[in-house]
């Protein structure tokens, strides 16, 4: 029969979650319960976790996906990305915010190839952008994408980030859909040849400087920088400096700063 070890017993990863101590004087029904097969491996231990497991140990799970798929893979994240998105259809606002930080991770250190983050990471992170969310949540998923557009192949910065961010520019949006949609431009252009920006988003970054929003404003003046250096100076000059000159004489002052 297979030994087992109750949760908070099991070796720490780094950058686990701290389990409280409340959980040591448990009696032995909840001892039960928080104890797991030492046998698991790392992946049947996240599944199991996810599934059925208690919310310290669902939020153990998520913080440690990177630590997972580290030694795993894409082989791990596809066994894990059924039960993770059953999961995250149930659990708090602290859960998607960790799960799209164990997103930004995995892409900032390069765990999977980019066409692996294209296939596995960048469905969810676009689905839980569409969805509606606190500015909180909906901020941290925003990140992740931001950390996964340097490595997305071109070809996928060109349809699917590309029209990601021009369904969140609609005038229809909500302010915070228009300023997301400025940061992931600010985000994207860098990644893009001059043609592309100019053909693909050069007239909606110009349009959405004369936002009715300041705070939409705000985000294309930290946005047209980026715009600028893909254009090239020529088209820079004659198109962006005279939005820039007219965000530096705003009617809101903190447009103008």
């Amino acid at each position: 029969m297979a030994s087992s070890v109750p949760f908070w017993d099991q070796p720490e990863e780094k950058g686990g979650v701290e389990v409280p101590t409340s959980l040591h004087t448990k009696n032995d029904e909840e001892i039960a319960k928080f104890t797991v097969d030492e046998h698991l491996s790392d992946v049947e231990r996240t599944v199991l976790f996810l599934n059925t497991g208690h919310p310290v140990q669902q939020k153990h799970a998520i913080v440690n996906l990177p630590s997972v798929v580290r030694g795993r893979g894409r082989a791990a994240f596809e066994a894990i990305a059924q039960p993770l998105k059953s999961a995250l259809s149930r659990l708090d606002a602290d859960a998607q915010i960790a799960t799209a930080e164990a997103f930004a991770t995995i892409a900032r250190d390069r765990l999977l190839t980019p066409a692996e983050m294209t296939a596995c990471l960048l469905p969810m992170v676009t689905r839980n952008l569409n969805k509606q969310k606190s500015n909180e949540e909906s901020n941290a998923w925003l990140a992740a994408l931001c950390e996964m557009i340097p490595s997305l192949e071109k070809e996928v910065l060109r349809t699917d980030v590309a029209s990601l961010a021009t369904s969140k520019g609609d005038v229809e949006e909500n302010v915070h859909s228009r300023v997301m949609c400025a940061q992931i431009l600010a985000a994207l252009a860098p990644q893009l040849g001059r043609e592309d920006v100019e053909v693909i988003h050069l007239r909606k970054a110009l349009r959405m400087c004369q936002d009715v929003d300041y705070l939409v404003r705000i985000s294309m003046c930290r946005t047209l920088g980026a715009v600028a250096r893909s254009v090239g100076r020529d088209s820079a000059v004659r198109t962006v400096l005279p939005e820039l000159l007219e965000l530096l004489n705003d009617e809101e002052v903190q447009v103008c700063l």
